[in-house]
């Protein structure tokens, strides 16, 4: 009792620290996410970003996915995973080039298994006709928890000397990010079926500036936008596994949608000149819109995976995720997007290895992953030589520093810091030779899986 109200009470601390300033953070400074709804990914595991972003087959004893509710099924020990991240990088295009440094919070899981029990189904005989219980084994999980799933970040100017020469200068922050629940149901240690609850809320805001080059400075134009939107998100997955000799096959799979999203857009458009000191001297008021509302249409998607696993030994996988961008509409846009489309594949030596006597203590081994995974995303550009679609790549590489201890019934409850380095590289050559933005990144994932045992009283002999 005492372990699970220390679990609860860190739980309790780490969620205010993180929820108070989610929605004011900027964790990108990406030129990209001035689209849509900002630059997509994050919410996923520091130990899975390093397997190339395996979600669909993650499950195991001490964890489970955020973007695979089945896996709650597989889970026997509660966790609470939470992660934080920093990168540094470039932003190079054309002869220009620009240093970033971004970081925040990545994610908060709390989840716990609910239930764990042998329903009687029948009886057989055995091989020496002695009358057996027919046992099917039921597992359920459930988990809660908080994510980003977009972020908006951008800072940079533009020069058009077409027809007459002008500037135009782009601001914004802000994301979307959801808050979710998910439930699971396991049938005889085999297969999964989960499904999972989100409410996405969060602000975009834009702020621009058009500059016309006349001798006055008086054709200066301000636009300042901010969007508030709200909806619900919803999956339902499936996890199977399967045993051939001393071999684990793990199938994963999962469909996503969106319902009911809303936007409430507030403008202010006017002109000004500079004034006295360098400040603005407002002119004109253009447009002022307080609460413009609409809807918005975000896409839906699937995803699919495969591992191949020795227990104890290594897991390797490969996974393929689709989201249909091309079908996204908002109120407060005209932009049109592509299919999104990711696949990834990785590496990990020595999942959930037991724990083994080393000296005098028992420990468990170090756990270590790599991965890579290739995005197509959904931004599209035309340009001189054609339309161009943003590529983005990811080399990841991590380790798991396990923490073991025993528990009531000489079982080992394991909890983890995990450590994970990718390289990112979004744009690549297609972008710099068709004068877009190519950006570099090294970024550093930083995550804690804390592991405990409830609903079990304490057994004595």
């Amino acid at each position: 009792m005492v372990s699970n109200i220390r679990f609860l009470s860190l739980a309790l601390l780490v969620a205010g620290h993180v929820l108070s300033p989610l929605v004011a953070q900027n964790t990108t400074q990406s030129p990209y996410s001035n689209f849509g709804i900002g630059e997509l990914g994050g919410g996923e595991y520091s130990q899975i970003t390093a397997v190339g972003g395996l979600s669909q087959t993650a499950g195991s004893r001490y964890q489970n996915s955020a973007l695979n509710p089945a896996t709650l099924g597989v889970l026997r020990y509660s966790s609470l995973d939470f992660g934080f991240h920093g990168s540094t990088g470039k932003i190079t295009a054309q002869d220009k080039r620009r240093d970033v440094n971004t970081g925040g919070f990545s994610y908060l899981n709390m989840a716990f298994p609910t239930l764990n029990k042998n329903i009687l189904t029948g009886t057989y005989k055995d091989s020496t006709g002695k009358t057996r219980p027919k046992l099917l084994k039921l597992n359920m999980g459930t988990a809660f928890g908080l994510a980003p799933v977009s972020a908006v970040g951008f800072n940079y100017s533009l020069t058009d000397s077409t027809i007459l020469r002008h500037d135009v200068y782009h601001n914004g922050g802000g994301g979307l990010n959801r808050f979710y629940l998910a439930h699971a149901i396991q049938i005889a240690n085999r297969v999964s079926i989960g499904y999972q609850a989100a409410y996405i809320f969060g602000q975009l805001r834009d702020f621009s500036v058009f500059n016309l080059n006349d001798s006055g400075y008086f054709m200066r134009f301000e636009d300042q936008r901010s969007i508030q939107l709200s909806g619900w998100q919803h999956r339902l997955g499936v996890h199977l596994n399967f045993r051939t000799g001393p071999l684990n096959h793990l199938f994963g799979a999962s469909m996503l949608w969106n319902r009911n999203t809303t936007g409430t857009q507030s403008r202010l458009v006017r002109t000004y000149s500079s004034g006295f000191g360098g400040f603005p001297s407002y002119r004109d008021t253009i447009l002022s819109n307080v609460s413009q509302k609409g809807s918005i249409t975000l896409p839906n998607g699937f995803s699919a995976g495969y591992s191949l696993e020795r227990p104890g030994k290594w897991r390797i996988g490969a996974e393929y995720r689709e989201e249909q961008w091309n079908n996204f509409n908002a109120f407060y846009t005209s932009s049109r997007f592509s299919t999104r489309s990711t696949w990834g594949v990785g590496l990990n030596i020595n999942p959930e290895a037991a724990a083994r006597k080393i000296g005098a203590r028992n420990r468990v081994p170090v756990e270590w992953r790599m991965g890579f995974r290739n995005t197509q995303t959904q931004n599209l550009f035309n340009t001189a030589t054609g339309t161009v679609q943003i590529e983005e790549r990811a080399y990841t590489i991590g380790v798991g520093i396990p923490v073991s201890r025993r528990y009531f019934d000489n079982s080992f409850v394991r909890s983890q810091l995990n450590l994970t380095l990718e390289y990112q590289d979004r744009g690549g050559k297609s972008a710099s030779n068709n004068g877009l933005a190519r950006e570099q990144y090294l970024r550093l994932i930083l995550g804690v899986s804390l592991g405990d045992v409830w609903f079990d009283r304490n057994k004595y002999n």
